[in-house]
């Protein structure tokens, strides 16, 4: 809802009659946006490392109870 109000606010503010009151909504749409993304926390890096020639990455999830004990998933055909 506000990158809607931001683009609307901007476009009809800047461009599409000029209005004062559209640029204000886009500019505080665009304030609450930036504050909002800048307040979550940032993504953690858990494991980094090089890779030589003729090495590759696995990445592999599987799922579990609440107990620990692996869960047989049955793949879709």
């Amino acid at each position: 809802m506000l990158a809607l109000l931001q683009r609307v606010g901007l476009n009809r503010g800047l461009f599409a009659g000029s209005s004062r009151a559209w640029l204000v909504v886009g500019t505080a749409a665009w304030v609450l946006r930036t504050a909002r993304r800048l307040s979550q926390p940032s993504e953690e890096v858990v494991f980094r490392q090089v890779l030589g020639p003729g090495e590759s990455v696995r990445i592999d999830h599987t799922a579990v109870t609440r107990s620990g004990a692996p869960v047989k998933v049955r793949r879709r055909r």
